[in-house]
This record gives structure tokens, C-alpha cells and sequence, in this order.
């Protein structure tokens, strides 16, 4: 039934449902953990995204189609309309200054950007080192 037609209007989640081409998309993989995080913050910030599994063991990643998008052959990588971008941290951070959500990631608090830098940089470094 249309919601428009009993006269009630349809919630924000049902809208953004409607335009899947204007939704941000999120490239990567479940048991990835840089992509774990990355979905836990758009979940917890409650922002709408397409999740396109991309499988590296299998070659994705280096497929012409993805490396023409995303040239570091990572994962995560979201695709905000035209603009592309990988690796976990620099999307998080993307985002968060995109959307400006200061409550994760400090906005004019140089000092504090500067730990959340450090700690992004040595968790990947170290994470990376494990997988």
C-alpha cells in the first residue's frame, strides 16, 4: 500500500530505500575486520548504504573494473556518488568529517585528531600484519 495515499508520509528509511543509486556503497567483505568496523559506524550512525561483497582471495580487488575505481586494490571502499575511496581509515574519517559526526572523530581538537590518527594508523598496521 502507498503511504501517500492514506494520507500519512512515508519515514526517511523508505526514501533513501527508494534511490539505491544515490546510496553510499560499501565494498568489501564480513570477515575483514577494516570492513567490520567501517559497517558498525554507518549502523550506529544510522546512514543507509548498499553492501557489495567483494571476495579478494578470489581476485576481486584486482579486477580492472574495481582497481579502476579504487587504485590501492583495498578493502573497505565506499563509492559516494562519484567520489572514491579505500582503506578503513580513510573512509572513517571521510565520513565523519562528511557528516560531521564529532562525536566520533574530533573536529577542531587537533591534539585529539592527532590520537585518533595514531590509533587508526597502528591498529590497521598492526591488523593488516595478522590477516
Amino acid at each position: 500500500a502507498d503511504p501517500q495515499a492514506r494520507g500519512t508520509q512515508p519515514r526517511a528509511r523508505d526514501l533513501s530505500l527508494r534511490f539505491l543509486g544515490d546510496m553510499l556503497k560499501v565494498y568489501g567483505h564480513y570477515v575483514s575486520q577494516p570492513t567490520r568496523s567501517l559497517v558498525w559506524l554507518l549502523k550506529l550512525k544510522e546512514l543507509p548504504f548498499e553492501f557489495i561483497k567483494v571476495e579478494p582471495p578470489k581476485g576481486d580487488t584486482k579486477a580492472p573494473e574495481y582497481t579502476a575505481k579504487f587504485p590501492t586494490q583495498l578493502i573497505p571502499a565506499v563509492q559516494d556518488d562519484d567520489f572514491c575511496v579505500s582503506d578503513s581509515s580513510a573512509v572513517m574519517i571521510y565520513l565523519c568529517e562528511k557528516h560531521r559526526w564529532s562525536d566520533w572523530y574530533p573536529m577542531d581538537d587537533l591534539r585529539r585528531k592527532a590520537r585518533v590518527h595514531e590509533y587508526l594508523g597502528n591498529h590497521n598496521d598492526q591488523t593488516r600484519a595478522m590477516t
